[in-house]
């Protein structure tokens, strides 16, 4: 499971590089298009996700969802439902933007 996770999550990363490429991303990330480090962050995350590791926090995710560390400890990938999804393009997202001046 960690090996197909690390294959979504690499993925999607090469996709919004791609998409940044091509004249911007759009979806819940767009906002951090314009962030200088976006694409040295997803050149990163394909690179770090080679060796995923499933790690179980059900004792503390209200949720009980499944993480996946990249191989380097450098990233955290989080198995989420609709509702958590629809929360963080409402909330966290935005709020990211304002904060980091991205």
């Amino acid at each position: 499971l960690a090996s197909h996770v690390a294959m979504v999550v690499s993925g999607m990363a090469r996709m919004l590089q791609s998409e940044l490429k091509n004249g911007g991303a759009t979806g819940i990330l767009s906002a951090f298009s314009e962030s200088p480090l976006a694409q040295d962050l997803l050149m990163q995350i394909p690179v770090s996700f080679q060796n995923a590791q499933a790690h179980d926090h059900q004792a503390n995710s209200a949720s009980g969802a499944s993480f996946f560390h990249s191989g380097d400890g450098l990233f955290i990938a989080k198995r989420i439902r609709d509702g958590e999804y629809v929360n963080m393009q409402k909330h966290l997202l935005g709020r990211m933007q304002r904060e980091f001046h991205l």
